[in-house]
């Protein structure tokens, strides 16, 4: 199948997708999660789609690279516009996967978290199949047999020592590597997974605070709260400002989010808001910096 029509056939499938999520009203606010195929190869990659129609009035944020995507990997995928009609609104998004699992029958779910007003929730979708297909074929039918052959039977050696010789070497090269490089690929993957979640932060961090209005700012606060934890591997999400201050003793900090506070319940408006939301962003960053130093240093 040649490129051209093979964009044609993910395309159609999608506006099948799209169509479904439209019949089906009555489910509301469940992704409709669906393979674009229904079978799929050893490594092979699949197509993925997911439709989620919402209240035009929340954010939503689908799965990216950190999800477990299990029995499936992630490769790549690609985002839509946001179709918005009388109030309701539809996001959507193909996904690229793969599978090294020889399972004949694999499913997927996923959820999609939404931010509406100071309410964040996840939502999951149903789970959709995909069968394997295997490249292995058994035919007795067809094999030629040859009957009535002479054969001289061997005398059966039993010689174990040569293999429980090779297996311990083996065993105590991998101990050997593992002592002195074990550590360090433990670390490189710490790092590399820290890095990449900052990066998504950051991404997502910026398009909120792209206005700078009340209930922008609000989910700002919700989602650097989140991120925080993550960092500090605690929950900020339910502490007042004065509990952050009086945990995370930082000038800057406090006034910053005290400055947001009044904007978000007290309804003032400040000419420093957007100073605050930088401070936000770079006490993120030095947090981050701190994570990965320690990481980095750790022996």
């Amino acid at each position: 199948m040649t490129n051209k029509f093979k964009k044609l056939f993910i395309f159609l499938q999608f506006t099948i997708s799209i169509s479904i999520l439209f019949c089906f009203q009555s489910i509301a606010q469940k992704p409709v999660a669906r393979f674009l195929a229904d079978s799929v190869n050893l490594g092979e990659a699949i197509y993925y789609s997911v439709v989620f129609k919402h209240q035009a009035n929340s954010d939503v944020y689908f799965p990216d690279s950190t999800y477990n995507f299990t029995p499936f990997e992630y490769i790549d995928r690609v985002y839509f516009p946001t179709k918005t009609t009388n109030g309701i609104s539809i996001d959507s998004a193909i996904y690229r996967l793969r599978t090294f699992s020889i399972d004949s029958l694999q499913k997927l779910s996923i959820y999609v978290t939404t931010i509406q007003n100071d309410d964040s929730s996840k939502v999951q979708s149903m789970a959709d199949s995909i069968l394997f297909k295997t490249n292995i074929f058994e035919n007795p039918s067809k094999l030629n047999l040859i009957t009535d052959i002479q054969f001289t039977p061997l005398k059966i050696r039993q010689n174990f020592i040569p293999s429980i010789i090779e297996i311990a070497l083996g065993l105590v090269a991998l101990w050997i590597l593992w002592s002195i490089f074990g550590k360090t690929l433990k670390k490189q993957l710490s790092i590399f997974q820290l890095n990449r979640k900052h990066r998504d932060f950051t991404r997502n961090f910026k398009k909120l605070t792209k206005s700078a209005n009340q209930n922008n700012v609000e989910k700002v606060l919700i989602y650097w709260k989140e991120y925080l934890g993550n960092l500090h591997s605690q929950s900020y999400n339910t502490m007042t400002t004065k509990e952050i201050i009086d945990k995370l003793p930082n000038e800057g900090l406090g006034f910053a989010l005290k400055e947001i506070d009044e904007m978000v319940y007290g309804g003032k408006s400040s000419h420093k808001i957007n100073e605050s939301i930088a401070s936000l962003e770079n006490y993120i960053a030095n947090e981050f910096n701190i994570l990965k130093m320690a990481i980095t240093s750790t022996k």
